[in-house]
């Protein structure tokens, strides 16, 4: 994260860079037109983004003797593709849990639902499937183990702050 961060406030910082930034993407016929800047409320979509026109990135910061060797790096962008996707699942369950007068007990399930679909996940980048991290999908060889145990620390935090206080509620 704190690269992608790095590489986007340099290319937001100044204005004549993010000018600049803004028409090397057009000449280069991005789909996008332009960066979006880190914030909490943003960070999925900004990820995705810089995910989306890290070559483009790549090119621009050279031009200004600005490397980023991350982005020659495969294992690292690899990890960037993971978190990529494993945000964006974040993000979703976020936008389920703000939604206006849910019952407590809705919420829960909410919860419950994707606990549930991590153990899923798990389970199949284990098995090398990764049709729910179709980012991750596009490079490869991938340590499935690898992703599969940053999945199990993930799924173990869910369980300590979420299913330890059900245990308590139901005991009292």
């Amino acid at each position: 994260m704190q690269i992608v961060i790095k590489a986007v406030n340099f290319i937001g910082a100044k204005r004549l860079n993010h000018c600049q930034f803004q028409e090397f993407l057009k000449s280069m016929d991005a789909d996008y037109s332009n960066i979006i800047y880190f914030s909490e409320v943003k960070s999925r979509q900004m990820l995705k983004r810089f995910y989306d026109l890290r070559h483009e990135i790549e090119l621009f910061m050279v031009s200004k003797t600005k490397f980023v060797p991350e982005l020659d790096d495969e294992n690292w962008l690899t990890d960037l593709a993971f978190l990529v996707g494993l945000t964006a699942h974040l993000s979703e369950l976020n936008l389920c849990l703000q939604v206006e007068n849910q019952l407590n007990n809705t919420m829960f399930q909410t919860i419950t639902a994707f606990h549930m679909k991590l153990k899923l996940w798990q389970a199949q980048i284990k098995a090398n499937n990764f049709m729910h991290f179709d980012m991750l999908a596009k490079h490869g060889p991938v340590n499935s183990q690898k992703y599969a145990a940053l999945l199990f620390n993930l799924i173990q935090e869910f369980e300590n702050r979420y299913f330890k206080i059900s245990d308590v509620i139901e005991v009292h």
